[in-house]
């Protein structure tokens, strides 16, 4: 039978300039398989990753690759907007972070482009570990890190609308 047959194996980046390392997957319909994690690359500053998000075709084929800024994907989900992507960022890629780090939620077309984004900046998220998405909401839990206090850490849980797109005016 079929059962536990290989159908593709892939490995993304190589030995010399890149490592990746998946964190979160998702499914469509079609068969696209959904990746987000956290990509290091030659030349960024010792232990700094960036968050990315990636489709696989059904063949095993990798059909887009996009990071998003410094940090790290924890999660991302399949929605009528796209694909919804949530992590950690360290940078303002997405908005003002403070306390050195914040929680974003980013929607992707499924078609690999950066659609919105948002950030949770104004209090200090070490990692978004469990993410539910719904029609206009997304519910985000992890750590919150307070730096102050030599880091005691404290579970986290917010709910945010879901990141709608800059509305470009003609003209400008």
């Amino acid at each position: 039978g079929r059962n536990g047959r290989l159908r593709w194996f892939i490995v993304f980046g190589d030995e010399n300039d890149q490592q990746e390392k998946a964190h979160a997957l998702a499914v469509s319909p079609k068969g696209l398989v959904f990746v987000a994690g956290e990509a290091y690359r030659e030349g960024v500053r010792r232990n700094e990753s960036f968050a990315f998000v990636a489709a696989i075709d059904p063949a095993g084929r990798i059909a887009w690759f996009r990071t998003l800024g410094e940090g790290v994907a924890h999660g991302v989900h399949l929605h009528e907007k796209g694909v919804v992507v949530t992590g950690r960022t360290t940078s303002d890629w997405v908005g003002p972070v403070k306390q050195g780090e914040g929680a974003f939620v980013a929607v992707v077309s499924r078609e690999g482009e950066l659609e919105a984004a948002s950030v949770l900046g104004d209090v200090s998220y070490s990692g978004t570990t469990s993410t539910l998405v719904g029609a206009s909401t997304v519910v985000l839990a992890g750590e919150k890190r307070d730096h102050q206090r030599s880091g005691d850490a404290r579970a986290y849980f917010a709910r945010v609308a879901l990141p709608e797109p800059a509305v470009e005016t003609p003209g400008r």
